[in-house]
């Protein structure tokens, strides 16, 4: 796993480049991503989507009316030169995981790694790469011990938000790579992950080969 972590790193800064974000940017961002939802079996709305200003420890969020409704938020702070991740992809990945909840409905309270598994097979079938390769370096980053965390080399602003963030971001990745044929059974209904399924196993035998190739 913490050689995956480092092939992650290296793509994402391959990759991965500046990413506006506006209005319009989520706007035009959300129209193309709703057909991907609709084919997952997972139909959404990202109509009441905007930029605002929540707690510190909310990077996005889906408002609570008995269900999870279409009213979602990003924070303001990733406009913001000061943010760990301004200027990258991870905008892309809060806003399709808000829009999971929407499409979960009634089923999306306490059930955040099938959001997650969503997002991220959404992302993967719609061609944004850059989204899916920032989310699982975060979510390696995030549960890996200190000690590789020192290895990444991480930007010092990054480095002193994973200090303080203790929540498992893994549940996601744990599902994939448990599973057998990438194609799940959720509260919400049946989710065909199979692209992101490969492609999280694809990575995986890269990363092994690089360690035996390294290691010889």
């Amino acid at each position: 796993m913490d050689i995956l972590l480092a092939v992650l790193l290296l793509i994402n800064t391959l990759v991965i480049g500046e990413t506006p974000i506006s209005q319009q940017d989520m706007r035009q961002f959300g129209q193309h991503m709703e057909p991907f939802y609709a084919a997952a079996g997972h139909p959404t709305d990202t109509s009441n989507t905007s930029l605002h200003e929540l707690p510190y420890t909310y990077w996005g969020a889906t408002v609570w009316s008995g269900r999870c409704t279409n009213q979602v938020y990003l924070s303001d702070r990733f406009a913001d030169p000061g943010h760990p991740f301004y200027a990258t992809a991870m905008w892309k990945y809060v806003l399709a995981h808000e829009w999971a909840h929407v499409a979960q409905g009634s089923q999306c309270w306490e059930n955040e790694a099938e959001a997650q598994l969503i997002a991220l097979s959404v992302l993967a079938d719609a061609g944004e790469m850059d989204a899916v390769y920032t989310t699982l370096e975060w979510m390696l980053a995030l549960s890996a011990p200190q000690d590789v965390q020192q290895q990444l080399n991480l930007p010092e602003k990054e480095e002193r938000y994973y200090q303080v963030v203790n929540i498992t971001q893994l549940e996601a990745v744990q599902m994939l790579l448990k599973d057998d044929d990438g194609i799940f059974d959720l509260r919400s209904g049946r989710l065909d992950a199979r692209q992101l399924w490969s492609l999280l196993h694809d990575l995986m035998a890269a990363a092994q080969l690089a360690g035996f190739d390294g290691a010889h």
